[in-house]
């Protein structure tokens, strides 16, 4: 079979669509099939990552044209983003147009569905959650808390809907609490208006080096709205790390609340960090780690495709 990603992944620190990207490339190629990322003639399926033109990558117009002339051409398209996610306009009805032209739809967590659903978007659907490479992300041997906690979040992003207000709440706490039982790390991008004092910052990584500095820490926390999916979370848990997530969290919440704790504010954020780290190992032992790999997360998506 032929199968055309409307992306190209790239090879550096970047978003949990590249990721995913990544792997899929990987599975259907050792599958045996044939991943092209031009519109060649004779395409099976044509999976779209983004209905957006880039310049690595054609966009819904491009597809619906290459559909026009080649009919047989099947559309898959996996759904990742909406406007909630970054306030912005627009993205929301593209969304719904690439849907319309595909022949399967698959959300990235069932709040992304029911968010479309609530829009008018009722096609029939269905739900895959992101998984990552445990080749790279996997858990540490022997974790032990000591008696300052290491806290850590990461983003790609600098999106102040990442969750800065309260990382920067944390930052400032640290600053007049010296004493307190944790200390913040922050990996990766960060906002402009974002300005810590307390916290220590690494620049941005990806795959085994990110790996390798997850396993570093202690506990996860993301502050993120809304987000449709999210990878970065399934990272920190893959490396044994239990999540303190954001009540607005979007699709995070639904597999962070497996092996994590909810909090609305920074107050709450407070109490559940207390609430987990006193009965760490039962957090820890909760994370189903085969429910995080991207191994499961394509192999349904092979068997959607495939099956």
């Amino acid at each position: 079979m032929i199968i055309y990603f409307n992306r190209l992944p790239l090879n550096t620190s970047w978003g949990g669509g590249n990721q995913f990207l990544k792997s899929m490339i990987d599975y259907f190629t050792k599958k045996g099939h044939t991943v092209v990322h031009d519109l060649i003639p004779n395409i099976d399926w044509i999976f779209t990552i983004d209905p957006r033109p880039r310049e690595q990558g054609v966009g819904i117009n491009e597809i619906y044209n290459y559909k026009l002339i080649n009919p047989n051409v099947k559309i898959f398209y996996r759904v990742n983003e909406c406007d909630k996610r970054k306030n912005t306009h627009g993205m929301d009805e593209l969304i719904r147009q690439m849907i319309i032209i595909s022949d399967k739809v698959v959300f990235i967590s069932d709040w992304l569905k029911d968010y479309f659903s609530n829009l008018g978007v009722n096609k029939e659907s269905y739900v895959i959650t992101n998984g990552c490479n445990h080749d790279h992300f996997y858990p540490a041997d022997t974790p032990t808390l000591t008696n300052k906690i290491k806290l850590v979040t990461h983003h790609w992003s600098d999106h102040w809907l990442k969750g800065f207000d309260i990382y920067q709440k944390i930052d400032e706490y640290i600053l007049n609490n010296p004493d307190c039982l944790f200390e913040f790390y922050y990996i990766g991008n960060h906002n402009n208006s974002y300005k810590p004092t307390s916290t220590n910052l690494i620049s941005p990584a990806c795959g085994k080096k990110l790996g390798e500095l997850l396993r570093q820490f202690d506990v996860y926390v993301t502050a993120s709205r809304w987000e449709p999916g999210g990878m970065h979370h399934i990272e920190a848990a893959s490396c044994g790390l239990p999540i303190l997530f954001h009540e607005e969290g979007g699709g995070i919440n639904e597999l962070a609340s497996l092996h994590g704790e909810i909090f609305k504010d920074f107050q709450s954020f407070l109490y559940k960090f207390n609430l987990l780290t006193s009965d760490y190992k039962k957090y820890r032992d909760k994370i189903n780690y085969n429910n995080l790999s991207s191994e499961t997360c394509c192999e349904k998506f092979y068997n959607l495709i495939c099956g």
